[in-house]
């Protein structure tokens, strides 16, 4: 079986305010993996500010382990993104800040981001990580 599941919330119907099918979704989603931790995708670039925030309460309390950013393909996780992510999920959940993670640079402003909320304590891998592929390119470059 799978160690971890990935999957994306319907973010269109979040986008059409139908949060109950939203919600029954991810429960039904979230149920089905069993003890495996599911990381709820939130697609946050197609998403405003008041449905991001909506989104992570939703997934949060659907049972997720972890609110992830984005898949990377609508585009990418911005430093207000990884600010609200890391504000929903608390002491509760991890997040993985997913999508535009491209340099050093873009890690350390991410961070920045959301020290105030998440105490250094706070960044292992069972509750902070990045998707960034693109990354080991200029962590390689930086050595």
């Amino acid at each position: 079986g799978a160690d971890e599941i990935d999957v994306v919330l319907d973010f269109n119907a979040m986008m059409e305010g139908r949060e109950g099918d939203v919600r029954a979704s991810l429960n039904s989603l979230i149920e089905a993996a069993g003890d495996a931790p599911v990381k709820v995708i939130l697609e946050t670039s197609c998403l405003d500010y008041t449905e991001m925030v909506d989104a992570c309460k939703i997934a949060i309390d659907s049972g997720a382990a972890f609110l992830k950013s984005s898949t990377g393909r609508r585009g990418g996780c911005t430093p207000l993104v990884a600010q609200v992510l890391a504000e929903s999920a608390g002491e509760k959940i991890g997040i993985k800040l997913s999508g535009g993670i491209r340099t050093i640079e873009d890690v350390r402003i991410h961070i920045e981001a959301i020290e105030e909320d998440w105490p250094i304590e706070m960044f292992t891998p069972n509750r902070f990580r990045i998707g960034a592929s693109s990354l080991l390119d200029a962590i390689i470059e930086h050595l």
